[in-house]
């Protein structure tokens, strides 16, 4: 089934549900921007500390400056990690709230470890296929640039790029809409991570521009509210959208089901009792 979901009706349940249940979006919002943010800050004063030590510099010391690098990517990965656990967290808790399911705010952290693992395996395989997928976009650039250097035809090469980066873009962006709803189905306890990755492109490759629109629009409040609020408006909006997302998943799910088998007509006697199959 193919149900059209509008984009509209979403918007006008994630602003009911805001005005209803706003403590229970700044709490999210708390949640996952400073749990998102910690990591992230810790790695800020080890960058400085490496630059002392950067080749070039007056103290170089490469063994203390690559050392202090690496330990910067982990802090940053470990923030990475945490920071896609913590928006697992948000789409569980609002999938209850959806559902007008019992919910407690315990709700917004999975302790399931076969869960968790299966959203790390979703990350780490979506990380994998966008690195392959630049590894080839970046090749081809590159073989471009050097035939057309070679035949000295500069403004071809500016003209072939740019057609090479919008050619990127557009089935980048299809294919990251054909997937996003997978961690939902995760989460959902619907699929595993190469199951959920099947299953959301078969929902959603008949609904990109759908996605693409609800997603632009979101992505536009979220920039006016956060120039607006001075960035303090993100302990908000950032659950909002989480909450848009989750919204459109639930009725994603509902347009997908089946419906009801239609029911045999009932054969009656001649005085009106009706009559046993």
């Amino acid at each position: 089934m193919n149900n059209k979901i509008s984009v509209i009706s979403v918007f006008e349940e994630s602003w009911q549900t805001l005005k209803d249940k706003i403590l229970e979006l700044l709490v999210v919002g708390g949640v996952v921007v400073i749990g998102s943010s910690i990591f992230s800050l810790l790695s800020v004063p080890v960058s400085f500390l490496r630059i002392p030590f950067a080749p070039g510099a007056p103290n170089e010391n490469t063994a203390i400056f690559y050392s202090l690098a690496g330990v910067e990517f982990l802090l940053q990965f470990i923030n990475t990690l945490i920071s896609v656990w913590l928006s697992a967290g948000a789409f569980n808790f609002f999938l209850k709230i959806v559902r007008k399911e019992e919910y407690t705010y315990k709700d917004l952290f999975i302790f399931d470890i076969k869960k968790i693992l299966k959203i790390i395996g979703f990350f780490i395989t979506i990380y994998i296929l966008l690195i392959a997928y630049f590894a080839i976009f970046i090749s081809i650039i590159a073989f471009s640039s050097v035939m057309l250097t070679q035949a000295s035809m500069p403004i071809l090469l500016m003209l072939a790029i740019g057609v090479l980066i919008v050619v990127a873009i557009i089935p980048l962006l299809a294919g990251c809409i054909c997937v996003s709803q997978s961690m939902l189905l995760i989460i959902d306890g619907k699929d595993g991570v190469f199951s959920s990755i099947t299953h959301s492109f078969s929902m959603m490759k008949s609904r990109i521009l759908e996605f693409f629109l609800l997603m632009l629009a979101s992505y536009l409040i979220y920039i006016v509210a956060i120039l607006i609020t001075c960035c303090i408006g993100i302990f908000l909006v950032l659950p909002w959208m989480l909450l848009v997302i989750t919204i459109y998943y639930s009725r994603l799910m509902q347009s997908e089901l089946p419906p009801p088998p239609a029911q045999e007509p009932k054969e009656y006697s001649n005085d009106g009792i009706p009559s046993a199959s």
